[in-house]
């Protein structure tokens, strides 16, 4: 450590400016963040350290775009997108982004809270479309209600790790 003088000492929790649902105070536990997504349960945990800090029903990928199983970490980060592709006959997509896509063409407006996670294009995001969440219903991504992805998509900087689990 470099001595610091009379400046305060820095801490994340200084930016912290949305309250967690889960109750946890983020600002007390110390240690790496980490996010874990259980598929068959349908349950996103966040934590730091050993500490449980956040705990809540997901929806994850629907076949035949089920959610990929992996390691991964945050990748990109967007406050909010619109997220479109195409998908075949059976419902799977098959490509990503507004042109050269042939299917059926979807697209959801102002996606809120996005972190990509992975190359096939999956994200951790709100969703207002639904509130069905402990049931499969996303092209692959990781559907959360909108003041838990608010938190998430705030306390989880780019790089935090994201297991995706059976």
């Amino acid at each position: 450590p470099i001595e610091q003088g009379d400046r305060p000492i820095y801490s994340e929790a200084m930016f912290y400016s949305t309250w967690n649902p889960y109750g946890v105070d983020p600002t007390t536990i110390e240690g790496p963040k980490h996010i874990v997504v259980n598929v068959s349960e349908q349950v996103f945990r966040l934590y730091q350290g050993d500490t449980l800090v956040l705990e809540t029903y997901t929806s994850t990928g629907l076949a035949p775009n089920e959610t990929e199983i992996g390691f991964f970490h945050v990748r990109l980060k967007y406050e909010s997108q619109t997220m479109e592709g195409f998908a075949d006959g059976t419902g799977e997509v098959i490509s990503m982004g507004p042109d050269g896509g042939e299917g059926e063409h979807w697209m959801v407006e102002d996606v809120p809270h996005i972190l990509y996670f992975n190359y096939e294009a999956e994200a951790i995001h709100g969703a207002y479309w639904h509130n069905n969440f402990g049931a499969r219903m996303s092209h692959g991504c990781v559907n959360l209600p909108l003041d838990v992805a608010a938190f998430v998509w705030e306390f989880s900087p780019l790089g935090t790790p994201v297991t995706v689990v059976e």
